[in-house]
């Protein structure tokens, strides 16, 4: 009976379209619909778009309208229109072809006549930018969504259980399919100059299940195509376009009195943020009439069609939009639609183009700090979701069709298995499934969570000095407020070949999130790499089972480490450790290799001789030796910006070097043993330089020094080097070195370091034509060392990246500039999968 009660209410709640007393259809003169033509009505400077079936709506009061009826390509038509009481002024448009004249132009040096118009408009950008101090509107956005194919692997993966008539059964993603479903909102638009936008949700209602709040409404197309990036793509307008795009005249037409030039926008290259299309330039006033934008980013096709109108003393604002997105990825495929029409009411226009000193000012108390969105604000009326259908019928500018009516009817049967999965415990609990893959209890609700391994985190890495290391890793995390954590980590594993018990643990505390605030305490007892910088754990026991070769040099530890950094000012951070340890000699305990016929499966696959590369652990001069030291460390980045997200101040990005000085101290406090003791300070400064939208560059150096004697410090307290002497790693194939020894070039004295990368999108490979979309980077990077038994040493290489995940490159380096050995390297950044 509940579903009947709200399938009436449903019914009775939507106006039909003849309630509207000014509607029509716009077409062609073949009689086709024109879907996404635009009506513009000039005395209330409102705008209409059409819908897929060229239909428009709208409610006027009574008199007598000058309305504009325009497509693209088509030539525009004025009509007069008087709405009368209790009467609706039905009109059927048709437009005709608009054949674009090519002029007679001069053409220089063989260049294009769209290039002197380009010019000409980029040139008055400024004055466009800068026209409207102020406008108010009310702005009708209708967005329409659906799904129509989903392969059946990210079907699985995105499967839910849920309640529904007391049985447990399974939402999946496929269950949305052939669903249409649509947003509508009516809003009020407020904006101030130069960029800062406010909108108000006056009405929200919506067809799709689990939707947001109306304050999550779909935005305005923000921004401007006089911006240098619209939409996150290059602008036409943008003002170093031209060496990003070519133009082509296309011809004119005239509206009224002016000139309206056609001209075709051509990306130089195929790339994901550059526009393909058309845009419409006005002759001597060089503003913009109409664009018609297309981009593409990972299959998903982007179409912005724009009508710009003439608002007040020849100031042309966007008045009517059409945004579609043809979804065509990894194996998805789908649509939506986003139409919007604007009525300006309110419009102070800047009479004198504002001075560089008229400029508004940043009024954040600190200037480094971003926010989400400093320009766009959004609220929504408490009667956002309480309009009745009165106030639809005079606001829906674009009518809804047959199946968008219907589409409220099905959100009924989809919310209530959406809200099966959100009223659920969002709190996961122990699983059958989590003894194997792991999971976590409790969560920040509770103010405690606890994440485990299960069986796959049961089993650690493998070496030839420990066998297998078989335990578990446990995660303790406790909130006294949204902030701020303490967090407890113990772990604990078996060395199988080693038969003892490696063991640690690590607590850490969030004290001030603001500031950065961290302090954190280790003790442990297990394994360490000679060269903390070398190859991580998951490659040297790939290395170590499937190859036979160990590159990880081990020794015993019993550590005790306090550390603690905090900003001290934005850009300034101080770190401050203080560590005890004891480190002791350890052997190889086995020499366990999967091999096939006496030799490794790496072997084996490149038809190689069978080769034993298990090298012996180091020793340990002197026997065991001890560490008491501590360290002091300043980061200082003059122009760090920062954002404050859920009340944590976390760096975004630098628009200056960063320096770090570091000093570190040993010290002989235990008398009578063999104390590590040194005095150390480097020095290191690092920062990345965007070159353009397609490239940066990239500089990583390091120096630094033992001062004084170093005849008692322990070969582990040596300055070792990043390297991944390895042809397949879990690291990125920049800042560290790719074809140096982990532990040959380690000093007790002084060094230099440097890492050099240039990035681009279009250095060699991605040139080619079916390359060029490619979501691909490429990389020339050069590093290099110099140490007093080293004095050059350098790397130079060519290297591709896809989305920062994969990498893969060729190297080649030189000792005293004197050739010395070459590899090809391929990376997977597992980090980036985190």
């Amino acid at each position: 009976m509940r579903k009947v009660f709200l399938f009436l209410i449903f019914i009775f709640s939507f106006p039909t379209a003849f309630a509207q007393n000014f509607t029509g259809v716009v077409i062609n003169s073949k009689s086709e619909p024109l879907p996404g033509a635009t009506v513009f009505i000039k005395s209330i400077n409102k705008g209409l778009i059409c819908n897929a079936e060229g239909e428009f709506q709208t409610t006027l009061a009574e008199g007598t309208y000058d309305a504009q009826f325009s497509y693209l390509s088509y030539k525009t038509k004025n009509q007069k229109v008087t709405i009368r009481k209790d009467e609706t002024a039905e009109l059927k448009i048709v437009l005709e072809d608009d054949h674009f004249s090519l002029k007679e132009a001069t053409v220089t040096s063989g260049e294009d006549p769209a290039y002197a118009i380009m010019r000409k408009a980029i040139a008055a950008v400024d004055f466009h930018k800068k026209q409207v101090e102020k406008y108010s509107a009310e702005c009708y956005i209708k967005c329409v969504f659906e799904l129509l194919e989903v392969p059946k692997l990210i079907d699985k993966m995105t499967k839910m259980q849920v309640q529904e008539d007391g049985q447990q059964t399974t939402l999946k993603l496929s269950d949305l399919k052939n669903h249409l479903m649509l947003q509508e909102t009516n809003n009020r638009i407020i904006f101030t100059a130069p960029d800062n936008y406010e909108q108000t949700v006056l009405a929200f209602s919506s067809s799709i299940p689990n939707d947001f709040k109306p304050e999550d409404a779909m935005e305005l197309m923000r921004g401007s195509i006089y911006d240098a990036l619209y939409m996150n793509c290059i602008s036409p307008l943008n003002a170093k376009a031209l060496s990003y795009y070519k133009f082509r005249y296309e011809g004119f037409t005239e509206d009224g009195n002016t000139t309206i030039n056609k001209i075709k926008i051509i990306p130089k290259v195929a790339n994901v943020q550059l526009f393909k299309g058309y845009i419409y330039i006005a002759e001597n006033t060089w503003e913009v009439r109409n664009a018609e934008l297309e981009a593409t980013v990972i299959g998903i096709t982007q179409q912005y069609t724009l009508t710009f109108s003439n608002v007040k003393n020849d100031v042309y604002l966007l008045s009517a939009y059409w945004m579609t997105y043809d979804i065509n990825t990894f194996g998805v495929r789908g649509y939506f639609d986003n139409y919007a029409s604007i009525k300006y009411d309110d419009i102070s226009l800047n009479e004198t183009v504002l001075t560089e000193k008229q400029k508004t000012k940043n009024k954040s108390k600190n200037r480094f700090e971003l926010t989400a969105d400093t320009t766009y604000h959004m609220r929504a009326d408490s009667l956002a979701q309480k309009r009745d259908s009165l106030y639809w019928t005079e606001v829906r500018n674009t009518p809804l069709s047959d199946r968008e009516i219907v589409s409220y009817e099905q959100k009924e049967v989809l919310q209530a298995k959406f809200d099966s999965i959100q009223n659920k415990d969002t709190d996961n609990k122990f699983s059958f499934g989590s003894l194997l893959f792991g999971g976590h209890i409790g969560g920040s609700k509770r103010k405690f969570e606890m994440r485990y391994g299960g069986l796959r985190g049961a089993l650690g890495d493998y070496n030839f000095v420990d066998g297998w290391n078989l335990g578990q890793k446990l995660d303790f995390s406790f909130w006294w407020n949204k902030n701020k954590k303490l967090q407890l980590s113990p772990r604990i594993y078996y060395a199988t070949a080693r038969k003892t018990i490696n063991y640690g643990m690590t607590a850490s505390l969030d004290y001030a999130p603001l500031h950065a605030g961290y302090f954190y305490v280790l003790a442990a007892s297990n394994s360490a790499d000679f060269n903390p910088n070398g190859i991580s754990k998951t490659m040297n026991t790939l290395s170590s089972l499937f190859a036979g070769q160990n590159f990880k040099m081990l020794y015993d530890r019993k550590i005790a480490h306090v550390g603690n950094h905090i900003d001290i000012v934005n850009g300034l951070r101080l770190t401050t450790e203080v560590t005890s340890a004891h480190r002791s000699e350890l052997q190889n305990n086995t020499d366990f290799y999967f091999k096939i016929k006496d030799q490794s499966p790496v072997d084996y696959l490149l038809g190689r001789e069978a080769q034993n590369r298990i090298t012996p652990n180091f020793a340990m001069p002197g026997g065991d030796s001890y560490l008491n030291a501590f360290a002091v460390k300043f980061w200082y980045a003059p122009a760090a910006y920062y954002r404050i997200e859920n009340g944590r101040k976390n760096y975004a990005y630098m628009r200056s070097p960063s320096f770090t000085l570091g000093y570190e101290q040993g010290l002989n406090l235990l008398q009578g043993k063999n104390n590590s003791v040194f005095s150390k300070i480097t020095l290191a400064v690092a920062q990345n330089v965007r070159l353009s939208y397609f490239s940066a560059f990239s500089y990583k150096v390091g120096l630094g020094t033992f001062l004084g004697k170093t005849d008692k410090l322990n070969y582990i307290d040596f300055q070792h080097f990043a390297s991944s002497p390895i042809v397949l790693s879990d690291e990125t194939l920049t800042n560290r070195f790719l074809l140096l020894d982990l532990y040959k070039y380690s000093t007790d004295s002084r060094w230099l370091n440097a890492f050099v990368n240039y990035r681009s999108q279009y250095i060699l490979l991605k040139r080619l034509p079916f390359l060029q979309r490619a979501f691909m980077t490429e990389n020339l990077t050069f590093n290099l060392l110099s140490t007093p038994n080293q004095p050059f040493y350098n790397e130079l290489g060519y290297s591709l990246s896809f989305m920062n995940m994969i990498n893969a490159g060729a190297f080649v380096s030189f000792d005293k500039f004197r050739y010395q050995d070459f590899g090809l390297r391929l990376s997977v950044n597992l980090k980036a999968f985190d």
